[in-house]
């Protein structure tokens, strides 16, 4: 038996920073492969749902800003640089994150990208998938893999970078990811209105989706919010068209960050009920249970009472998906249909044929291939 056997499934191995983390992982997944054991990739670790016997790879030692020129728009991180440390390196030029990712005190880039989650700028700016061009990664067979550039053009072929976005590291180890990034505005203001949660709805599908000065539309509350992004005269000039009804809000950097990263009261936990996130498509009716909404019609929250689960049913018939939310975890992959977990079965498959990735968020599937060998 290996000695990487002989170690304890609570185990947890820090990868080096620098050029000696490829033939450190390569040694990690060979041990692994040898000894049938499964590994589960993170990087902070805060939203880790991997079982108690799985051993744990931290990517949060290789971090630092690789390349970095803010007239190209673009930059290059190692996967454990903390998100705050490369948003404060962009603040420094007037640039950000356009996907609006959560951001706290430990929270790492890749795990960013490994989890995929988008802020209320998704509808508008683009998920994190939008802003991924680049990625490299080691695979379950030892390979350097290098996806996708630096270089924001359509290419032909697949975009495989983007694979990466979500993929809980059922891929491989993420060494570096390039994104794009944005320029901040030059204003931002917030303004609420209170109204009814379908007419809410109403107001969000009429200002439409993507590039423009609306870069935020949350529902919460019994009231609408609408951020306004840009010049401060186009910001001014958009404000004079919506009429009496609508408020300037005063702390609107605190509510919005409450809302992206979960913190808002609304989250809080609540006896005998579940917090379901429900997405569907944008102009979907509203179902009885939603108590907020985001992503301009297209991101839906609902209290359930425990053990119901019928808002499932409801999703899939207009277009979407629901699933328990659970606030340090995020969503589980049951969501899926048995059709999309089979391709995420297969697609893991190709990086990790030994199977030596946790895979745990994944339903299994009655008609899954055998481990390649």
């Amino acid at each position: 038996m290996s000695a990487f056997a002989l170690q304890s499934c609570r185990d947890s191995h820090r990868v080096p920073n620098g050029s000696d983390a490829v033939a450190w992982l390569r040694e990690r997944f060979a041990q692994a492969r040898d000894a049938h054991a499964q590994l589960r990739i993170q990087g902070a670790g805060t939203h880790s749902q991997a079982s108690s016997n799985v051993s744990s790879i931290s990517m949060k030692d290789h971090a630092g800003i690789v390349e970095y020129d803010p007239s190209d728009l673009v930059v290059t991180v190692r996967s454990g640089t903390p998100l705050i440390e490369l948003e404060h390196a962009l603040a420094c030029h007037g640039q950000m994150l356009a996907f609006e990712p959560v951001v706290r005190q430990i929270n790492t880039v890749g795990g960013a990208v490994a989890l995929g989650w988008s802020g209320s700028r998704r509808p508008y700016a683009g998920a994190l998938r939008d802003h991924l061009i680049g990625i490299r990664l080691v695979d379950g067979q030892g390979r350097d893999l290098r996806f996708g550039g630096r270089v924001v053009k359509n290419v032909a072929g697949f975009d495989v970078a983007r694979l990466a976005g979500g993929s809980r590291g059922m891929l491989g180890a993420l060494l570096e990811v390039t994104l794009r990034v944005m320029p901040r505005p030059e204003a931002e203001v917030t303004v609420s209105t209170a109204c009814a949660a379908d007419k809410a709805l109403a107001l969000m599908l009429a200002r439409g989706q993507g590039p423009g000065l609306l870069s935020g539309s949350v529902y919460v509350d019994g009231c609408l919010f609408l951020r306004y992004s840009g010049t401060s005269f186009s910001v001014q000039h958009a404000l004079t068209t919506l009429g009496d009804n609508f408020n300037q809000v005063a702390e609107a950097h605190e509510l919005w960050r409450g809302f992206v990263h979960q913190e808002h009261a609304f989250f809080s936990s609540k006896p005998g009920e579940t917090l379901w996130r429900v997405s569907v498509r944008p102009d979907a009716p509203l179902h009885a249970s939603t108590g907020a909404i985001d992503w301009a019609g297209g991101l839906r929250w609902c209290w359930m009472p425990n053990g119901n689960h019928e808002l499932r049913a409801w999703a899939r018939s207009h277009g979407g998906h629901a699933a328990p939310w659970v606030p340090q975890v995020g969503c589980d992959f049951h969501a899926l249909s048995e059709g999309m977990t089979g391709l995420s079965y297969g697609l893991a498959d190709i990086f990790d044929p030994y199977r030596i990735f946790d895979r745990s968020a994944l339903q299994p599937v009655v008609k899954e291939s055998a481990p390649c060998v």
